[in-house]
């Protein structure tokens, strides 16, 4: 069996090509059913006196809860 070299293996697994789409953003429609959470328990308010306390360092006052994914279509 032939030894394969790094960058056989990269080309062969198209690494570059793979990583570019992934990193490149897309929008998508995504039809679901779920639940939205508007401001559950929340009493913190942010910098500007708005209720906040989901994402990331509580920045939206409420999230989407996915229970099953119906469709989803690339735009």
């Amino acid at each position: 069996m032939a030894k394969i070299n790094r960058r056989d293996a990269l080309v062969r697994a198209n690494l570059p090509g793979r990583i570019a789409e992934v990193m490149t953003p897309h929008a998508y429609r995504v039809r679901f059913v779920g639940a939205e959470t508007l401001n559950m328990s929340c009493n913190e308010r942010d910098a500007f006196g708005l209720p906040s306390c989901f994402g990331h360092e509580g920045a939206f006052p409420g999230m989407v809860v996915v229970e099953k994914i119906l469709a989803i279509e690339a735009l």
